[in-house]
């Protein structure tokens, strides 16, 4: 009886732990995650400041042709 219950449980240890290359693949996909949704975040912020800037001078422009 003494051998089976200390293979199970060293199979529950073994199980328990999770292999590297996971670990890895789980750091690079939260690193990529973030960094990708720190681009968009400033890519939007550029575009939404952009647009902005030519509608302000669009309307600076409508503003000097009517008057």
């Amino acid at each position: 009886m003494q051998i089976s219950e200390d293979k199970t449980n060293t199979d529950e240890k073994t199980h328990r732990y999770v292999r590297l290359q996971t670990k890895l693949a789980i750091s690079f996909s939260l690193v990529a995650i973030i960094a990708s949704a720190l681009l968009t975040f400033a890519l939007y912020l550029t575009v939404k400041t952009r647009l902005r800037q030519d509608i302000r001078q669009r309307l600076y422009d409508i503003v000097n042709i009517a008057a």
